[in-house]
């Protein structure tokens, strides 16, 4: 029950009368804080922005649990691994469902902007352009001040829309709900938009995305590794041959087997031949230079020097044409050595090829006998891997979850009511005012001999 007024620091109840009385005296009061109250609240509930939810539905199959694990780094460096329960699994495929790369597929997918993602089809879009004005200007008028105190840079057009694009798609994640259904394997996928069409459309477009993307994330990453590498591995090989064949056909242009032998057989020949010469022309020289010796030692007779000068310049002669055989035969020697080193460096390319040809061609079959396992072991273990299939898609949301405009006038009407009826009181309580005799005698301690009834406009002169 409500107080009356503090005397003496005690609290005095309130008889009917008197609550009655109250709600006399202040009953405009209370009506004009009900009105006051409750007219704001309802163009509020009118006003508030419409928020629809798409929402569809994943079945998680799992048929063999035990062959999941998990992995664990411990302190001390060692992994330990463990199986992966019912419940973390599901809780693994909802968090992905809020990876980025699938919501950047389906901003890119549905050509999102940030216009789109706000758009609301009847005229409370007005009330949403003007949230937008207030945000986007204190955002502006924040990054000019920063700007003006030397705390930050501008920002370039390129930046901007980069910043643009990360805040939609992070606008996008924020609003992906996935929850596991009771007591069941089926996680439930949510989406919030004020707009109907495409709250329907974020949620079938995450359940696209999201297959596509679980279906890319289980493939085997030993049967991935084993194939790039062997089709690295084969194109080499192949390479590799295409040199070596164009090596031996070079080769075999450039001399067959018989002519490099017989080559070989030229070359020792002229080398032998060549040594000869040599031998012949010191004993040419030598003879040369005894014949200038006994020429300069010879008496004066006519006929001996005659003779001797004869002799001398047959020698000269016969060993200028030795050393011009020499010469030649060293040309006919380098020249054939020419030859066989470049016959001898094709060999030497031709046997490298080869040798880095069969060490390919060993690691080719090695990554071919592993990717056979590798694809052998993933058929073996496809049957008892989860799979991920869409139960159901959303349908059109026919009705918005905010605002729920019913409980909300309900709460706006009991409030304004409550509100309302507690104004009088506190209006009493706060009152100081002597308006009866009863407050005469409370506050004042008198008593009355007599007393003259109210005066009252309207019925003076009736009597």
């Amino acid at each position: 029950m409500p107080q009356g007024p503090v005397n003496d620091g005690e609290f005095e109840p309130l008889s009917l009368a008197e609550i009655v009385a109250i709600y006399k005296r202040w009953y405009k009061l209370a009506l004009y804080t009900f009105i006051g109250i409750l007219v704001p609240a309802v163009i509020v509930i009118f006003l508030i922005l419409p928020l629809y939810e798409g929402h569809g539905s994943v079945w998680v199959d799992r048929n063999n649990p035990a062959v999941n694990f998990s992995a664990r780094a411990d302190s001390g460096g060692s992994t330990t691994f463990r199986n992966v329960n019912r419940d973390e699994e599901i809780a693994t495929t909802a968090a992905l469902f809020k990876a980025r790369e699938i919501a950047e597929n389906v901003v890119a997918d549905l050509d999102l902007t940030m216009e789109k993602l706000n758009h609301i089809r009847d005229a409370r879009r007005y009330v949403q352009m003007v949230i937008d004005g207030v945000i986007d200007t204190a955002r502006a008028v924040y990054d000019g001040i920063k700007s003006l105190l030397g705390l930050g840079i501008p920002l370039t057009e390129e930046e901007k829309a980069e910043l643009a694009h990360i805040r939609l798609v992070d606008e996008v994640i924020d609003r992906i709900e996935v929850a596991p259904l009771a007591d069941s394997n089926v996680l439930g996928v949510s989406f919030r938009s004020s707009d109907p069409v495409l709250a329907k459309d974020m949620v079938n477009a995450l359940l696209d995305e999201f297959i596509e993307f679980f279906s890319t994330i289980r493939e085997d990453r030993a049967n991935q590794f084993f194939t790039e590498s062997t089709e690295r591995l084969r194109a080499e090989l192949m390479a590799s041959e295409n040199d070596i064949l164009n090596l031996q056909i070079e080769s075999t242009n450039f001399m067959s087997s018989e002519q490099e032998g017989s080559l070989v057989l030229h070359y020792e020949q002229t080398k032998e031949a060549l040594r000869r010469l040599k031998i012949q022309e010191a004993r040419l020289q030598s003879q040369v230079a005894s014949n200038r010796e006994n020429l300069k030692k010879a008496p004066n007779s006519v006929n001996l020097r005659e003779a001797l000068q004869t002799n001398l310049v047959n020698l000269e002669t016969e060993l200028a044409a030795l050393q011009a055989e020499k010469r030649s035969t060293m040309e006919v020697l380098n020249e054939y050595k020419r030859d066989l080193d470049a016959i001898a460096a094709v060999n030497l390319e031709l046997r490298n090829r080869e040798r880095e040809a069969a060490i390919l061609e060993e690691s080719y079959q090695m990554n071919v006998r592993n990717l056979e396992k590798a694809r052998v072991g993933q058929a073996m273990s496809s049957a008892s891997i989860s799979a991920v299939r869409v139960v159901s898609y959303a349908p059109y949301p026919l009705k918005t979850v905010r605002p729920r405009k019913l409980l909300y006038l309900a709460i706006a009407f009991i409030g304004s009511l409550l509100v309302g009826l507690a104004m009088p009181f506190l209006a009493y309580l706060n009152d100081r005012t002597i308006a009866t005799e009863a407050d005469v005698r409370k506050y004042l301690g008198l008593e009355f001999v007599g007393t003259f009834p109210l005066y009252d406009s309207k019925h003076f002169g009736k009597n």
